[in-house]
């Protein structure tokens, strides 16, 4: 028997099961006629946290970034580690009015890229809201990985996420998929 075999068989009680946990609540695709945003609403608090799986191909030079509840304040704060095979930057910003700045999916070759946020405690009332992101691309020249945390500065719960480039749009087949986590 191979080992994962038996380690499997010595394994009791509920096993996680993500088909189970992940519930999907929405998804988007850019069409040909491109977008300069996405915006999911009326998000359901009957998860635990949310999270925001995609692939994105951006027009040069531009930035996705992400704002709650329409709040265009300077109640977000963040934290990013960009690394690619020639140079390393850490970038930390203070009061913004957007959320993670992904460097994701642009440059001279503009490659598609993907990229995991997850949403944290997105209904508790009683704090603030944490996000944790991590994605990728490659340019060809020079790609990159980028992780990220950030802050929404607010208790009220999440029930609208708005995804949108800093500059130009969201190029055609890019998506976005929404899901709640049990």
């Amino acid at each position: 028997m191979p080992i994962l075999g038996v380690v499997a068989s010595g394994i009791s009680g509920h096993l996680w099961a993500p088909a189970q946990d992940y519930v999907s609540i929405s998804t988007a695709t850019v069409d040909a006629s491109h977008s300069n945003s996405i915006t999911f609403s009326s998000i359901p608090t009957t998860y635990t946290h949310l999270q925001i799986r995609g692939i994105v191909k951006m027009s040069t030079s531009a930035v996705p970034q992400m704002r709650f509840n329409t709040d265009t304040t300077s109640n977000y704060y963040m934290h990013t580690f960009y690394a690619n095979p020639s140079v390393g930057d850490s970038l930390a910003y203070g009061t913004s009015g957007t959320l993670l700045d992904w460097t994701i999916g642009t440059g001279s070759t503009v490659q598609f890229a993907p990229f995991v946020t997850d949403i944290l405690d997105y209904a508790n009332v009683n704090k603030y809201k944490v996000v944790r992101s991590i994605n990728g691309t490659d340019n060809n020249i020079d790609g990159g990985i980028q992780i990220g945390s950030g802050l929404w500065k607010s208790t009220v719960a999440i029930s609208t996420i708005s995804i949108f480039p800093n500059t130009g749009n969201f190029l055609q087949y890019s998506q976005f998929a929404l899901y709640g986590v049990k």
